[in-house]
């Protein structure tokens, strides 16, 4: 347990070293935009792509199929459950589907792979990259469509870099092939920045949140605490029954719990803005989820960690 509190203090620091670069005016709005970018064309790709040179084992393959069969699961699950839950609420038809899309779409970029790899190494990484292929597929695509209200374009799913290495990265992982030692540290280099550089984006987006619009709406609050409290629940659950019958690591279980456990999907934010469903509604829910991210996360991690 000692290194969990050990990777949840350095993600500390990163989150209070871009709230403090923030303040003092190094990293604004567009700055955050370009780190962003940075981070998902180029950081995150370098990151997956590091973690396939792993030793190759039965387990951890048998991993990787049982963890993309759950996030399929959990999309699709997820989706006809909480539409279903609140088709018949009085709040409007836009605020229904942030509702929707924060609740099922976890942050499974910029907060699941770094907290995986600061975790379970290169296999946790690994096993998050596959969960976080199967949840882009499902959010460029129905995802899309819902927040948008718009037809479905595969050219979201070909464009997006992060989703075509996590499939390199199965392949390479699966065949006996694996890159010269030069190559795998120069490759690591870069995907070592992943976890400072994500949660620094983090902590500059939250210090320009104002705290009463962030705390007084209740809608967020039951958002969050559905996301990152009852959604890991049933997954925490559905692991441990599924334990019984089948053979899977601990870290194969916990890769599932904590991805249900993330805050919600921050790439929803830009969609919110761009089709101007909801924007501010979508932003103070995602800033809310990171600030008790602080504390369910580590919550969840100590949880499966004593389970599994």
């Amino acid at each position: 347990m000692l290194q969990i509190y050990i990777a949840f203090f350095k993600i500390f620091i990163y989150i209070a070293l871009g709230l403090i670069l923030n303040k003092a005016r190094v990293i604004d709005r567009r700055t955050e935009i370009t780190m962003s970018n940075v981070l998902l064309m180029a950081v995150l790709p370098f990151t997956i792509l590091g973690a396939s040179q792993v030793t190759f084992s039965y387990e951890v393959l048998r991993g990787i199929f049982a963890v993309a069969g759950f996030a399929a699961a959990y999309c699709i699950i997820g989706l006809v459950t909480v539409y279903l839950f609140i088709r018949r609420s009085k709040i409007t038809s836009d605020e229904k589907r942030i509702v929707v899309i924060l609740t099922v779409f976890s942050n499974t970029s910029f907060v699941g792979m770094p907290i995986m790899q600061e975790l379970y190494g290169e296999q946790g990484l690994l096993l998050a990259s596959v969960f976080n292929l199967i949840s882009n597929l499902f959010f460029y695509s129905a995802g899309a469509v819902i927040i948008s209200k718009k037809h479905f374009r595969v050219v979201d799913l070909i464009s997006n870099p992060v989703s075509l290495v996590s499939i390199l990265s199965i392949i390479l992982f699966a065949i006996p092939f694996r890159m010269p030692a030069f190559i795998q540290e120069t490759i690591s280099l870069v995907g070592d920045m992943n976890v400072p550089l994500s949660m620094m984006i983090i902590g500059s987006m939250l210090s320009t949140m104002s705290p009463k619009k962030l705390f007084m709406d209740i809608k967020s609050h039951l958002v969050v605490l559905v996301k990152m409290v009852v959604m890991p629940a049933i997954a925490l659950g559905v692991c441990l029954i599924a334990r019984r019958f089948i053979e899977a690591l601990p870290v194969t279980m916990i890769t599932m719990v904590l991805m249900c456990a993330l805050p919600p999907n921050s790439t929803a934010v830009i969609f919110a803005e761009q089709y101007d469903t909801e924007p501010e509604f979508c932003t103070r829910t995602v800033a809310l989820s990171m600030i008790f991210m602080l504390f369910s996360l580590l919550g969840w991690c100590f949880v499966t960690g004593k389970l599994f």
